[in-house]
């Protein structure tokens, strides 16, 4: 019960950042936008909380942000070709994360 509440605690941080993120850079996303995006990063929150692969948990934390994130990339970039959109969402989930990760060793550190 405790990774638990651990896990829902990482993903929910990571959610609620990415809500303040678009709430302030796009105040004209829809409520289904806001959702999806909260949901995805509460769920890989929680994923990123319960997998080990003998990396160190920071470094971990950024590569599975990018491999679950891959299918955003090709629905928000590649599908649309918006290109222009693909620097920005590398560097969010470069720095999502990051955040994850440390997040994700303090809570492991108690």
């Amino acid at each position: 019960m405790k990774h638990l509440l651990k896990s829902l605690l990482t993903g929910a941080l990571a959610a609620a950042l990415e809500g303040l993120l678009i709430a302030l850079a796009d105040p004209a996303a829809g409520a289904g936008i806001l959702l999806q995006s909260m949901l995805f990063w509460l769920s890989a929150g929680m994923v990123i909380y319960y997998t080990k692969t003998g990396l160190p948990i920071v470094l971990q934390s950024i590569l599975i942000a990018y491999l679950l994130s891959l299918p955003w990339y090709v629905n928000l970039v590649v599908i649309p070709g918006q290109w222009d959109h693909l620097i920005p969402l590398i560097v969010s989930t470069g720095v999502f994360g990051l955040l994850i990760g440390l997040v994700v060793r303090k809570l492991k550190s108690f």
